[in-house]
């Protein structure tokens, strides 16, 4: 049983969030070894609890899917002070009997579509409840899509809902951040890079949020693995840190280049400047002897008539 402490007028059942994890993090078909090969076995889809135990987490932070739900269900909760053991019991118990009803609810929502858009005939879900459909009518049933990635699908769970446009989310803020994150993967990949549809770059996410903010990325949080992106950013912070160190090196040495060309450029135009002074100077001098020589020349002819 949930006790909840609330300061919102309306919350979401544990037991709903449980349902949401369980469906987010699907394991879809897993393969099962026989006779204790692991080449050789059959696909099955996951059913039961310890499907979800054998499956991988996708993340690589925990041992397996089956630890990632519960991980992801506390990221959310707290326990009682004390009851620690008892609360992971009862989450463990809730998640057994919930993906047992999350496959039965599915198959009831096959048949209320088959009927709907096959047949054209309205059902009310306690009928669905009693009828069974063959497997060709399961795969009528089946709506015609397309493979979409992850972050698509993210958009699309977290679109707004008075807004066409695909690209703003259900508040503000998410727009802003998906929008910054665009951002900068195309400011690392190019304007063409093709976003959408390309694996989420959790480093992306760090930059465009700002971080990892109250243990949560603003965007796709629980698609990335904080373990990586944590990787990726300190060594893509050493990296920056040595082209900023190479720049200012570099930068340095441009300058002391420059005062030394500006030095033997001022010297030569002082060495110019003597040399032109000098080469004035002689030239007065020559000029001044010229004309008294000329002068002492005229008066001794004077005299002498």
């Amino acid at each position: 049983m949930w006790m909840e402490e609330s300061i919102q007028k309306k919350t979401r059942v544990p037991n709903g969030i449980v349902t949401c994890i369980l469906r987010d993090r699907y394991p879809e078909a897993l393969f099962i070894p026989e006779d204790g090969s692991e080449s050789v076995g059959r696909m099955e889809p996951a059913t039961n609890w310890k499907h979800y135990q054998a499956a991988v987490d996708p993340l690589e932070e925990y041992g397996n899917l089956l630890e990632r739900v519960e991980a992801d269900f506390w990221a959310r909760y707290r326990w009682k002070e004390g009851h620690e053991a008892h609360a992971k019991k009862v989450l463990f118990n809730v998640i057994k009997n919930k993906i047992g009803q999350m496959l039965y609810w599915t198959l009831i929502q096959a048949v209320l579509r088959y009927y709907k858009e096959i047949l054209k005939i309205p059902m009310k879900e306690e009928e669905a409840c009693t009828i069974y459909l063959t497997q060709e009518q399961y795969i009528q049933g089946q709506k015609e899509g397309r493979e979409i990635s992850r972050l698509e699908g993210y958009i699309y769970g977290h679109r707004s809902k008075t807004s066409q446009d695909p690209n703003v989310l259900c508040n503000d803020n998410s727009t802003n951040r998906l929008a910054s994150y665009k951002g900068v993967l195309r400011k690392k990949h190019g304007p063409t890079c093709d976003w959408m549809n390309q694996p989420i770059d959790g480093s992306a996410v760090y930059q465009a949020c700002g971080g990892k903010k109250h243990g949560r990325f603003g965007i796709c949080d629980g698609l990335i693995s904080t373990s990586s992106v944590l990787h990726n950013v300190r060594a893509e912070t050493s990296s920056g840190e040595r082209v900023q160190q190479e720049r200012d090196r570099l930068d340095r040495e441009v300058d002391e280049r420059i005062n030394k060309t500006l030095e033997d450029r001022m010297s030569q135009l002082e060495e110019r400047n003597r040399v032109q002074n000098n080469q004035a100077q002689e030239q007065i001098r020559e000029q001044v002897a010229a004309a008294v020589h000329a002068t002492n020349e005229h008066w001794l002819k004077y005299i002498q008539h």
